[in-house]
């Protein structure tokens, strides 16, 4: 029979605590890191898809001149939150967003200017030549 002294089975005790706090902390940041990614993730998935229903309804539908402009608008706003890798294949570039027929109205959530927007988005995809 081994005989442990009582200091060393405190030694013994204190060392698995200790790595079971470690464990537990790195388990911890792991998992907000986790849902922090996939929160990140789910919010580029839906302005994407946000982005494809815009495009679709500009490239296919008949719309009014203020919703077209809106549409624009809010198109651009998504294409300056996403990245290029996101929107390859897509030519989105309709041109400027006209504020006379927005009256006010705007589809972007930041204080920037719809031109700013424009020019923003446009640069990011290295958009070149309105399909306007």
């Amino acid at each position: 029979m081994i005989n442990v002294s009582p200091f060393d089975y405190a030694m013994q005790r204190g060392r698995i605590l200790i790595w079971l706090i470690l464990a537990g902390i790195v388990f911890a940041a792991g998992f907000a890191l986790g849902i922090r990614y996939e929160g990140v993730r789910a919010s580029r998935l839906e302005i994407l898809a946000e982005f494809k229903i815009d495009y679709a309804n500009l490239e296919q539908a008949e719309v009014s001149p203020q919703l077209r402009e809106y549409l624009k608008s809010r198109l651009y706003f998504l294409a300056s939150e996403l990245e290029p890798r996101d929107l390859q294949g897509f030519h989105f570039d309709f041109g400027i967003v006209d504020e006379a027929l927005l009256a006010g109205a705007t589809g972007i959530k930041d204080p920037q200017s719809n031109a700013d927007v424009y020019r923003f988005a446009m640069k990011k995809h290295n958009q070149k030549g309105s399909r306007q």
